[in-house]
């Protein structure tokens, strides 16, 4: 029994979904990091804190949320998936690496379904 080879549409939401849980577990360690010194001091979180926070956050989950519609094929998957490979550039060295390869796997998909029609 042979595996079948993953398509590039899968493969690219692999790579947002690594994206994912890579951001996950840095904002996590950079949230401990941030809150333990400003809890064990009993201060306030800052406001930019909570935003910086927050904003991470919702990023990371953009990330894992689009890379499993990819995955699933969802219709509305690969334009979204391109805006947020092409916004995830600008996060240096590894967001620019990983969003790099999801587009290079996203318009083969785009070829392959266009000349199947």
């Amino acid at each position: 029994m042979t595996a079948q080879p993953m398509s590039s549409t899968e493969k690219a939401g692999r790579l947002l979904r690594l994206l994912g849980w890579i951001s996950l577990s840095l904002t996590i360690v950079i949230g401990a990091a941030i809150l333990i010194p400003t809890i064990d001091r009993g201060d306030e979180l800052s406001s930019d804190s909570q935003v910086a926070l927050v904003v991470a956050a919702v990023v990371t989950g953009v990330y894992l949320f689009v890379g499993a519609a990819l995955k699933k094929h969802r219709p509305w998957a690969r334009p979204v998936a391109a805006i947020v490979s092409l916004v995830s550039l600008l996060n240096v060295p590894l967001g620019t690496l990983i969003g790099g390869i999801a587009l290079f796997y996203l318009p083969v998909v785009s070829t392959k379904t266009q000349s199947a029609t």
